[in-house]
């Protein structure tokens, strides 16, 4: 990013209220980009935990989402009974008898 915040700078408003550092920054703007959330930095703004920590909690946050939202369009999906017994029908044909 060359020390340029990007287009990210109104979303990220609180970050030029608190000092971070460059890469810091840049990583909040990169987790937003590729996430669409800003990264749960309150609590390393009001000096309660460490840039890492709430870095690490973001993730995590993020990762349990992920694991949510897959899990609710994953289920039920229309013609899953069909998909699933074509492959297994595969799958055993496949294997020696």
């Amino acid at each position: 990013m060359n020390g340029v915040v990007g287009h990210c700078a109104t979303v990220f408003a609180p970050l030029y209220n608190f000092v971070f550092a460059l890469q810091q920054r840049e990583w909040c703007v990169l987790y937003e980009a590729r996430t669409g959330f800003d990264p749960m930095m309150d609590d390393f703004e009001a000096g309660n935990e460490t840039f890492y920590q709430g870095a690490a909690k973001s993730v995590r946050w993020f990762e349990d989402h992920a694991a949510d939202a897959l899990n609710a369009i994953s289920r039920d999906v229309p013609g899953w009974e069909a998909a699933f017994s074509a492959e297994m029908e595969t799958r055993n044909a496949a294997r020696p008898h």
